[in-house]
């Protein structure tokens, strides 16, 4: 534990006034202690792959019940529904969604905005299946809490600590609001990408996202957030390329090429820091879930340009991409196939990585839905190649 946090509780615990007067779900023996410790560190255990929002020293059990009733009692409410031996307690799991669904809605009118209010709407929103109404919420709040600016704040700092443990509160306060921002940037961009909406929120310098991942308070479980709004902001600017492209022949020929060679470059330099990490402190091996991540990232990141390519190429010249046609153009034939080979070698990676495949009970709502969309194109797409 940091020398910092010797004597200095109020990091860790906080009486609020605001409490429900009734008491939390255990208070009111809706879930019993033993088994809400059980269901939070399952749950902050397992989604923490997918959205790394809690400090592992801070934020334990008896921190966030101490400081947010909203957050404790979403979390708890996921664990009701990820956790396996859990599902079958349908009665449990309306009664914590209820008292979620209450306190969300006192909590969005709560002013000053605590950071564990957003960091509980950003998990509703993340399991929910209504994500994009959840996200404007919660962007809303996050900009009436002045989160966009902890980025540039903290890299705006003359003096950085030697270490996190001689950090001070404010230090440590703006890395969590750095971290919960950044995560909430990552929702919005896998929403809007997955609806084929523009993303509402301005690119972000990369130069900047990396040095936040040299600050010293920075976490390796960073490293994945950063890596999603990278690719996000590389496939964006893919698309504009494709959409402003001319002909058949300069998709195919000029600007798929140079796209494949930048994305795989994106993949092998985050693989390599991600290496390097396993060599210095024994962190990610080649099996692990953030490297195999990264691998299906590329791979849908090469799905996702592949269609856009060919969305403009049926808007240029609709005969030429429809494999029903006599004329179709033999340079499309062949992004066809290199889209069906992608897809398979995606649903491949996928059935043969268990890092990743025991980690989807956790997924958001998103990244499983990613998954599911490609299984289920992957069958029209080969049935029209065959």
């Amino acid at each position: 534990m940091s020398v910092n946090l010797l004597g200095t509780n109020d990091i860790f615990m906080e009486n609020s006034a605001k409490g429900d007067p009734r008491g939390d779900v255990i208070a009111r023996e809706i879930v019993s202690e033993e088994l809400a410790r059980v269901m939070y560190e399952r749950f902050t255990g397992g989604s923490r792959n997918y959205l790394p929002l809690f400090d592992p020293i801070r934020d334990t059990f008896d921190s966030i019940r101490s400081r947010s009733l909203f957050c404790f009692t979403v979390i708890i409410y996921l664990a009701s529904r990820a956790v396996t031996d859990l599902r079958g307690d349908t009665h449990m799991q309306r009664v914590l969604q209820d008292e979620a669904q209450r306190l969300a809605e006192d909590s969005f009118f709560e002013r000053p905005t605590k950071l564990e209010t957003v960091q509980g709407m950003i998990l509703l929103a993340a399991y929910s299946e209504k994500t994009w109404f959840s996200i404007a919420l919660i962007l809303r709040t996050a900009l009436d809490s002045g989160l966009e600016k902890s980025l540039d704040t903290l890299l705006a700092q003359e003096s950085v600590p030697r270490s996190s443990l001689s950090a001070s509160m404010a230090e440590r306060q703006l890395v969590w609001q750095t971290r919960t921002w950044l995560i909430s940037f990552t929702l919005e961009l896998d929403v809007a990408s997955g609806t084929g909406r523009k993303s509402r929120i301005a690119e972000v310098d990369v130069v900047k996202l990396r040095k936040f991942l040299d600050y010293p308070l920075s976490l390796p479980c960073d490293m994945r957030t950063v890596c999603i709004i990278e690719l996000h902001q590389l496939r964006g600017q893919y698309r504009l390329i494709i959409d402003n492209a001319s002909t058949i022949d300069d998709i195919v020929s000029t600007e798929l090429p140079a796209i494949m060679a930048r994305l795989q470059n994106w993949w092998t330099n985050w693989d390599e820091i991600h290496e390097r990490i396993q060599r210095q402190d024994n962190g990610f091996h080649i099996g692990a879930f953030q490297r195999s991540s990264l691998k299906l990232m590329l791979h849908y990141a090469r799905i996702f340009v592949f269609c856009a390519s060919l969305a403009r190429i049926q808007k240029l010249k609709p005969t030429y991409a429809d494999l029903s046609s006599e004329i179709l153009d033999q340079n499309v034939l062949v992004l066809w196939q290199s889209l069906v080979t992608t897809i398979m070698d995606q649903l491949g990676f996928l059935i043969n990585e268990p890092s990743y495949r025991c980690q989807l009970p956790w997924a958001p709502t998103y990244p499983a839905l990613t998954i599911a969309f490609i299984s289920e194109f992957s069958d029209p797409a080969y049935r029209r190649m065959s």
